[in-house]
């Protein structure tokens, strides 16, 4: 009984990946057909997952620095000594 519930699942699953290459399939058929090379369309999208991670991860960088920066600014204006105030009499 539960053999033949996995081979169901191994089926579906069998047939949603054929239906997904014949989908791919078809898209670039039409990326073909319109003069532009499928080949190259996913080239310049893996490209550009490829940049766009390294801006994220660049910003992420950056934005670590400020935090830091902001943390070192807060302590060192928090351990200096306080100024005194003068107060000036104006009567």
């Amino acid at each position: 009984m539960q053999e033949q519930g996995i081979q169901s699942i191994m089926r579906a699953a069998e047939e949603l990946v054929e239906q997904t290459r014949q989908a791919l399939y078809s898209v670039d058929e039409i990326y073909a057909h319109v003069g532009v090379d499928p080949a190259r369309l996913r080239n310049l999208a893996v490209e550009q997952a490829r940049i766009e991670a390294e801006a994220q991860a660049a910003f992420r960088d950056d934005l670590a620095d400020i935090e830091r920066e902001a943390a070192r600014v807060k302590a060192a204006c928090t351990d200096a000594p306080q100024a005194r105030r003068v107060l000036h009499n104006h009567v």
